[in-house]
């Protein structure tokens, strides 16, 4: 595969490391600036903290700002409070409401505008294309579509990148999937792997023969051990992919495999 095939957006993602820094902290700047003006919480908060926001130049400058903790989103929307403080678009400007999966309390709101969902579809976009992913790729989502963002962002970043995706939601869906339609990807979490491949086997078919060609591994956390093993189970990579629903998410490209390999 050229190194090209493997660039979203070639200009950025190969950009000399002082000018990435310097784009970065521009868009600290501005977002700090967004902050202030646009959210209740936001607004309050530096002003309770005494924290010039002018004062913050550089993404540097981050690690000397209070900690905001998920129990503080939290306290701020329904039901601790009437209002969602750290909302932070007019409502004629939000396009989609969100949640976490709130599996430890209740879950956070989020709001999407137009500009959030490009940003978000870009990441994954940028993730996939950097995983060797080609347009003549079928990508299973076993990820659950609904409240939670990544399952449709995902879905929506392979149209971009015109990959064929059979929306499953879970990786309880029936083998004959993976027989009819030879699909060559899965975005699950380790676990999930681990049992579709037991189910495979049962139903006498070798994951190491299937049509996948790679794995997407996202949710629960992994031990370097535990890839491993999966790997060697299903004999293709598997990619990582992590982040907060709330917050971002960043992704492994090919030369995971490349880096492992100098290290041992």
């Amino acid at each position: 595969m050229k190194n090209n095939d493997l660039y979203y957006n070639k200009e950025i993602e190969t950009m000399d490391r002082g000018d990435l820094d310097s784009l970065i902290d521009e868009k600290v700047k501005y977002t700090i600036k967004y902050a202030y003006e646009n959210s209740k919480f936001y607004k309050k908060w530096f002003d309770k903290n005494k924290i010039e926001i002018k004062s913050i130049k550089t993404h540097e400058d981050l690690k000397e700002l209070p900690i905001i903790t998920g129990d503080t989103i939290k306290k701020n929307q329904p039901p601790a409070t009437n209002f969602f403080n750290f909302k932070s678009a007019k409502n004629k400007d939000i396009v989609t409401i969100h949640e976490t999966s709130g599996t430890t309390g209740t879950p956070k709101s989020f709001f999407l505008t137009e500009n959030d969902w490009e940003k978000y579809i870009e990441k994954y976009a940028r993730t996939f294309k950097s995983q060797g992913f080609k347009s003549n790729d079928y990508l299973i989502v076993c990820t659950s579509y609904g409240m939670n963002i990544g399952a449709e962002s995902m879905s929506l970043a392979a149209k971009k990148l015109k990959i064929t995706t059979i929306p499953e939601g879970k990786c309880t869906f029936p083998i004959r999937i993976l027989k009819n339609y030879k699909p060559t990807s899965i975005v699950g979490s380790i676990f999930k792997f681990l049992r579709l491949a037991e189910r495979m086997k049962e139903n006498k078919l070798d994951p190491q023969e299937s049509s996948i060609k790679r794995l997407i591994a996202g949710g629960e956390s992994f031990s370097e051990e535990s890839r491993e093993y999966i790997e060697e189970i299903w004999g293709v990579n598997v990619y990582n992919t992590y982040g907060s629903t709330e917050g971002t998410m960043c992704g492994e490209c090919i030369e995971k495999k490349e880096f492992m390999s100098q290290k041992t």
